[in-house]
C-alpha cells in the first residue's frame, strides 16, 4: 500500500508543483500566529514542567498548526487532487471559506486539551513517597492518551477536509474508527507525515515553500488509500486502482508521452 501512496503522491505533487508552492506561501503567512504562539508556549512549558512540558508543548503545537484554517484549506485542496479532480481558481479559494471558523476554534480546543493532559502528567510525575510509582504509572497513561489525541487530530483534519459536509462530531467518530481498525497503518502514516514535514522545515527554505503542502498531498493520498482498504471486498477494484495512475518514472524522461 505504501508503494502506491508514494507513487501517487509523487505524481500529484508533480502535476501541481507550482500551485502547491503558492498555497504553502499563503499558509505560511496565515499560520504565523500559530507558529509564534506555539513557540512561546513550548518555552514556557519546558521551563515549568520539564520533559512533560516539552512533550506537551510539541503535541499542542502540532495540533494547533495541523487544525488551523489555513492547514484545513491545504488539506481540502490536497484531498481533491488525491481524487484526481481539477479545481478552478474560485473553487480553490472557496475551500478556504468552507472550514474557516471550524479551524479557528478546533485548533484552540485541541491544543488546550493537550495542555490539560500535559499538566496532569506533570502533576503525576511530581508525586513522591509511596505515591511515586502510582504517579509514574498514571503519567505514562496520560502521555499515551496525549499520543492518541495527536493521532485523532491528524485523522480528524484529513476527514473534515475530505468530507466537507461532515461536522466535527462525525469527523471524530470516523477518525476514531480509522485509528482503531487500522492502528499500525494509521500510526505509520501519521509518523511519516510528521517526519516528512520536519525534514522540510529543517531545510529552512522548505518551511515557507513546502512544509505543509507537500506532506498534505502525501497525507491525503494515504488517507484515501487507507479508506479503500476498509471497503468491503466486493466494492474494491484493484485493476481500476492500478489504472488510475499508470505513469512510471520513465515518463519523466519523455514527458510528452504522458497521458496526463
Amino acid at each position: 500500500m505504501f508503494g502506491t501512496i508514494l507513487k501517487k503522491t509523487f505524481w500529484n505533487t508533480f502535476d501541481h508543483l507550482g500551485t502547491l508552492i503558492l498555497l504553502n506561501l499563503v499558509w505560511f503567512f496565515v499560520s504565523v500566529p500559530w507558529f509564534v504562539g506555539g513557540f512561546f508556549a513550548l518555552r514556557v512549558l519546558a521551563g515549568a514542567l520539564g520533559v512533560a512540558g516539552v512533550i506537551t508543548g510539541f503535541a499542542a503545537w502540532i495540533l494547533a498548526v495541523w487544525l488551523n484554517p489555513a492547514s484545513l484549506w491545504i488539506l481540502s485542496v490536497a484531498s481533491e487532487w488525491a481524487e484526481y479532480r481539477t479545481l478552478s481558481r474560485s473553487e480553490l479559494w472557496g475551500l478556504l471559506r468552507s472550514r474557516l471558523f471550524t479551524g479557528l476554534w478546533l485548533s484552540v480546543v485541541a491544543s488546550l486539551t493537550a495542555l490539560i493532559l500535559g499538566a496532569n502528567a506533570a502533576f503525576y510525575l511530581s508525586l513522591s513517597g509511596k505515591l511515586h510509582w502510582i504517579g509514574l504509572f498514571l503519567a505514562g497513561i496520560t502521555i499515551w492518551v496525549l499520543v492518541a489525541l495527536v493521532s485523532l487530530g491528524y485523522h480528524l483534519g484529513l476527514l473534515l477536509s475530505r468530507d466537507r459536509s461532515a461536522d466535527v462530531r462525525e469527523g471524530l467518530r470516523q477518525a476514531l474508527y480509522f485509528s482503531l481498525t487500522t492502528p499500525f497503518a494509521s500510526l505509520l502514516l501519521g509518523v511519516a507525515t510528521l517526519v516528512f514535514a520536519a525534514l522540510l522545515v529543517m531545510t529552512q527554505v522548505g518551511l515557507p515553500l513546502a512544509a505543509m503542502a507537500f506532506p498534505a498531498v502525501f497525507a491525503a493520498t494515504g488517507e484515501r488509500e487507507l479508506f479503500k482498504r476498509l471497503l468491503p471486498k466486493d466494492e474494491r477494484d484493484p485493476a481500476a486502482d492500478r489504472a488510475e495512475e499508470a505513469r512510471t518514472f520513465r515518463d519523466l524522461i519523455k514527458p510528452w508521452d504522458m497521458d496526463r
